[in-house]
């Protein structure tokens, strides 16, 4: 094996997105500036927002597909697929950023290193692991970068949930901790939970959490 090929994985995860409300798709890598090796083409995990009703993904080798739909969006599931739902009916364009927003944030927990970095296979274990494949996907704001937002967080009793903090400069391993301890703490039944935490330049901090409801 060249030094090359140790140094550089053999591709970075590849993200597909098909968006029904602009009639889109697009794909999306990383590649190192001292490898750019070109390594598009199937898709490692693909997103599909605002999917019609009976409509499958085709098979493009991706390991789990994930639908996003407006809130009580009943779907019937292909295989290796996951409805992902926001947490109240929104309208058409609230529907459309927080689909964008959600993405963009995953995409960026995925693909980017932070402070505490998860990568595709924690997300898929997540997945996996959630027996009714509908998931619930939230994005709270801090309203105190130096405190946990109890007063959201708790609104929500997750069986299983992949988390991410969104902080700029003062992102710092007490504040991870911190949020992991509250989330820990709220969701005491919890059977898995992943965490990460991503700097960015958002002027506030964020926590995005995607996971199955307890029943």
């Amino acid at each position: 094996m060249s030094q090359e090929e140790t140094e550089h994985p053999l591709y970075w995860t590849r993200l597909s997105v098909m968006d029904f409300c602009s009639f889109t798709e697009s794909i999306q890598t990383s590649f190192s500036p001292d490898s750019p090796v070109p390594c598009l083409g199937e898709s490692d995990l693909s997103f599909v927002i605002n999917a019609p009703q009976g409509y499958c993904r085709p098979t493009n080798g991706a390991f789990a597909t994930l639908y996003f739909d407006n809130a009580n969006t009943t779907r019937t599931l292909p295989e290796n697929s996951y409805q992902i739902t926001c947490t109240r009916q929104l309208s058409t364009s609230g529907f459309m950023l927080w689909a964008e927003q959600a993405i963009a944030m995953i995409r960026a927990t995925l693909m980017h290193a932070g402070l505490a970095c998860i990568d595709i296979t924690d997300l898929l274990s997540i997945l996996k692991a959630c027996e009714s494949r509908k998931l619930v996907l939230e994005i709270i704001p801090y309203e105190d970068h130096r405190q946990v937002p109890w007063a959201q967080l708790q609104r929500f009793r997750f069986s299983h949930c992949f988390a991410a903090l969104f902080a700029g400069d003062e992102l710092s391993l007490q504040m991870y901790s911190e949020l992991g301890g509250a989330l820990e703490e709220i969701n005491e039944h919890i059977g898995s939970l992943k965490l990460a935490a991503t700097f960015h330049s958002h002027p506030i901090p964020l926590v995005i959490l995607l996971g199955e409801l307890e029943t």
